[in-house]
């Protein structure tokens, strides 16, 4: 099975990138049909490895262009994979997030915030041009969507265990006197002996 994805990722990579000659955001026919048939007919738990795969091994050029057609497949056949495939290729090529969320965002309005969350986690460092791009797709996003895109970068910037990986010390004096030894003895504590009723 791996062998075979393998191959079909290469036999893709070549068909794609045979003819380069072309404009930034142009893509030949034969391009767009074999990112069409090739999405549209792959195993869905395979879309997103794919698709990152791609859009990393293009030209600097046709990146956002192979990215948004690449979406607009997933779209078509396989649409509830679609964040995850987003998310892929916005951590493999993040030059791109600002037009996969774009594309995403023109294809389903109702999802606008899962698409949001998605590609700003994957691409943090981009959150202002994604919030610009998401903004021109749907303007009526445009007085939520930078806030929206501003907290979810701050929120990639932490880790699972809610410590913060921006470097810096934590402000404020360090105490002139250390803390004072606890000690403790076993037993009942005298001083809340009634704790369960009121006093």
């Amino acid at each position: 099975m791996k062998i075979k994805s393998k191959i079909l990722v290469a036999a893709l990579t070549a068909g794609v990138f045979a003819v380069t000659a072309l404009g930034a955001d142009v893509l030949t026919k034969a391009q767009v049909t074999t990112i069409n048939d090739t999405f549209q007919k792959a195993p869905v738990p395979e879309l997103a490895v794919k698709a990152a795969k791609v859009v990393q091994q293009a030209p600097k050029e046709q990146k956002d262009a192979i990215a948004v057609t690449i979406v607009k497949a997933v779209h078509a056949e396989h649409p509830a994979a679609m964040i995850n495939t987003i998310a892929a290729i916005a951590k493999a090529a993040p030059e791109t997030s600002p037009a996969v969320a774009a594309a995403a965002v023109k294809l389903a309005k109702k999802d606008i915030n899962k698409i949001t969350y998605a590609v700003v986690m994957a691409a943090p460092k981009f959150h202002e041009q994604i919030a610009q791009a998401i903004a021109k797709a749907v303007p009526e996003s445009e007085s939520t969507i930078y806030a929206k895109t501003r907290s979810v970068a701050r929120s990639a910037a932490t880790t699972g265990n809610g410590t913060t990986t921006t470097p810096g010390l934590i402000g404020g004096d360090e105490p002139a006197d250390p803390p004072a030894t606890v000690t403790s003895q076993l037993g009942a504590d005298e001083e809340r002996k009634n704790y369960s009723s009121p006093q």
